[in-house]
């Protein structure tokens, strides 16, 4: 009994002790060449770095498959910007649609896509993975930009005029999170609990109902900006300081910051590899 009662106490202690740089996850984002943004892969530590494009044009917002095995980014390879998508080595690159996009982003379950672009004003739309059913879901004439999906593909998180908003795919069940307005950037963690989001220069985590906003950033870079949670939801990484920006990772409670990029120009954009764990 007492070998048993051993063996299982240590089973907790390393569940409870592993954390997401032992999984090997990576980050797509995008790096500016002097030139161009092209889209880059590198572990989670920084090392391992890999150019997945090299076009003379602009690669933008990358964002993981649901099954970590392709990537959908925007490109303006064709004279404006367009959803493209790429297996996760870089090879097999496609256009998705000639809908005009920015920042397009996958659902948890592979089957949509959302993004935004203005045809007067900025509206958001989805479109399904395979290029079928496009639709506006907000249609409102004012500004709607960036989203994030809730795990359970069904939800989304997104801005309009600034402020950090929930609705249902199709455009229902519409909620006000947020009334300060700056908010610049906004992403869901991995169980649906939580937002972090770009305010007034820094990276702020909060419930996903509005309450217990806490600051992350501030003490340790000036500026940061687009954040993307982890699968275990153990740590953000996001885009930090101004020319050049760089891409830094931070524990979600605010300790264990570190840079991961010095470049002499800008990376942006990060997005984690990987499901829920």
């Amino acid at each position: 009994m007492k070998i048993i009662h051993i063996s299982a106490i240590i089973t907790i202690l390393l569940l409870s002790c592993s954390r997401d740089y032992d999984e090997n996850l990576k980050i797509v984002y995008q790096h500016n060449d002097g030139s161009y943004n092209q889209i880059y892969t590198m572990d989670e530590d920084g090392t391992n770095v890999k150019q997945l494009t090299n076009t003379l044009a602009n690669n933008t917002a990358p964002s993981w498959s649901a099954d970590d095995e392709k990537i959908v980014f925007a490109s303006n390879r064709d004279g404006s910007s367009k959803i493209y998508i790429m297996n996760s080595d870089g090879s097999g690159v496609y256009k998705l649609s000639d809908q005009l996009v920015y920042s397009p982003t996958w659902s948890p379950d592979g089957s949509k896509i959302s993004f935004y672009y203005t045809d007067g004003d900025f509206e958001l739309y989805i479109i399904n993975s395979d290029g079928s059913g496009l639709t506006n879901v907000t249609n409102n004439g004012v500004i709607d930009s960036l989203s994030s999906w809730f795990p359970d593909s069904y939800r989304l998180a997104f801005l309009q005029e600034n402020n950090i908003y929930t609705m249902t795919y199709t455009g229902t069940e519409l909620t006000q999170i947020t009334t300060t307005g700056s908010v610049s950037s906004i992403s869901v963690s991995p169980y649906g609990n939580k937002f972090a989001y770009e305010y007034i220069n820094a990276i702020w985590v909060m419930n996903s109902d509005g309450t217990n906003p806490v600051n992350l950033t501030s003490s340790y870079v000036s500026q940061a900006q687009r954040a993307s949670w982890s699968p275990s939801g153990e740590s953000i990484v996001f885009a930090s300081n101004s020319f050049p920006r760089e891409i830094s990772v931070i524990n979600s409670d605010g300790t264990g910051y570190r840079q991961l990029t010095s470049d002499s120009f800008d990376d942006d954009y990060p997005c984690f590899q990987g499901k829920p764990k």
